[in-house]
């Protein structure tokens, strides 16, 4: 993009891709066939929302430049998904922190940082 945004609109622009996306992925669960014709609207709208902000962002998403901020994003969500398995097994939630492990483990084998 020739002219960036100014650091606020891009925080903002991010901020909202990550809610639309966290959004998206929570309907994707709650209802994965897509059979609620009350969601069926909500799941396109919001699919494409998030991918339109993200083409919206600086970040140059169709290029190979994307892949060093991709894989430092990977790593921070190894590091935090290790954090929360961590905090799991302190308050004993030992099934939580076995899925929040084998997450990390799928990471790492398939992401060489």
């Amino acid at each position: 993009m020739s002219d960036p945004y100014s650091p606020l609109i891009e925080e903002r622009l991010n901020s909202t891709f990550v809610l639309t996306s966290s959004l998206y992925f929570k309907l994707v669960v709650a209802d994965p066939a897509c059979r609620d014709p009350r969601m069926y609207n909500l799941h396109a709208v919001l699919h494409n929302t998030a991918r339109d902000l993200i083409a919206l962002s600086e970040c140059p998403v169709k290029s190979l430049a994307a892949l060093p901020q991709l894989l430092s994003g990977t790593s921070d969500a190894i590091h935090g998904l290790r954090d929360l398995a961590e905090l799991a097994d302190e308050q004993g939630q030992s099934a939580l922190r076995d899925q929040l492990v084998d997450y990390v483990m799928r990471l790492e084998d398939r992401v060489r940082l």
